[in-house]
């Protein structure tokens, strides 16, 4: 799989940007509030890009998975 030119293995274990800028999100299933990264570091790449069509398919049926808190100059967001 290629990735911004790059390629990634996709049972490797993903990387978390180091400037993210959502550091825990909720999980609305779940009612937990996980780390961000820890969130992202701690699945395989593959597994992150199959639970993408999930989500957004959640979110766009109005019944988001995750809500996540962005910085103070932007409101909330359903991801």
């Amino acid at each position: 799989m290629r990735l911004n030119n790059v390629t990634v293995e996709g049972y490797e274990y993903a990387t978390p940007v180091e400037d993210a800028q959502i550091d825990q999100v909720i999980d609305l299933d779940l009612g937990e509030i996980p780390n961000a990264k820890a969130l992202i570091g701690g699945q395989f790449y593959q597994d992150l890009v199959d639970n993408r069509v999930q989500i957004v398919e959640r979110m766009n049926s109005g019944n988001p998975r995750y809500l996540c808190d962005l910085p103070p100059e932007r409101s909330l967001i359903l991801m």
